[in-house]
């Protein structure tokens, strides 16, 4: 009875948290769709860079978002060359502004198998 109920409060948050996250950032309905309902086996990578963007160009986040999804893959995050920890779901109108990538910064991107 308890640990039934205990199951069905976290697995109700769990739905919630989802539905306010892809209400706040549409395109997270093809990430946990992807992810939860995909047969195919999309999986997570670090991909270069430089597969997304041209030595010494500026870009923001929301490009390289949209270079990923022209590649059929989905940008979910980054991780700065020197930073101990990775930037995921970045917000793309939190200010991630046009800025200078380092060439060894990578991009999170949910994929199909290489």
């Amino acid at each position: 009875g308890r640990r039934l109920l205990n199951y069905s409060v976290l697995r109700t948050c769990r739905v919630s948290r989802l539905c306010v996250q892809v209400s706040e950032e549409s395109m997270l309905s093809d990430i946990y769709r992807e992810l939860l309902c995909g047969l195919e086996g999309s999986e997570i990578y670090f991909k270069p860079l430089s597969r997304y963007v041209f030595a010494s160009e500026r870009c923001d986040w929301a490009e390289v978002r949209e270079r990923a999804w022209a590649l059929s893959e989905i940008a979910i995050g980054f991780h700065l060359a020197g930073e101990p920890l990775c930037s995921l779901d970045p917000r793309t109108n939190a200010g991630i502004s046009p800025r200078l990538w380092h060439p060894e910064d990578r991009i999170l991107v949910l994929a199909e198998q290489l």
